[in-house]
């Protein structure tokens, strides 16, 4: 009986040992990742795209279009 619970003991041993070396080489592999400096494209336009005047106006119509017509709708209901 003794003999069992002393390899029992030697196995458990044995797995909270590997489970704190995959613990520790996961954190390391993490960070290193974490702490990496990446390259970025650098965007030499302006984000987001400014509208022309023109444009705005449109989609302000387009807008207002849409708001009229639901109004009407709610008006049926």
């Amino acid at each position: 009986m003794k003999k069992v619970l002393k390899y029992t003991a030697w196995v458990l041993a044995a797995i909270v040992v590997l489970a704190v070396a995959a613990c520790l080489w996961a954190y390391q592999v993490a960070s290193s990742r974490y702490e990496k400096e990446w390259t970025v494209h650098k965007a030499d336009f302006p984000i987001p795209f400014p509208l022309k005047d023109d444009e705005l106006a449109a989609l302000r119509a387009a807008a207002d279009a849409v708001r009229a017509k639901q109004s009407d709708v709610d008006k049926l209901v």
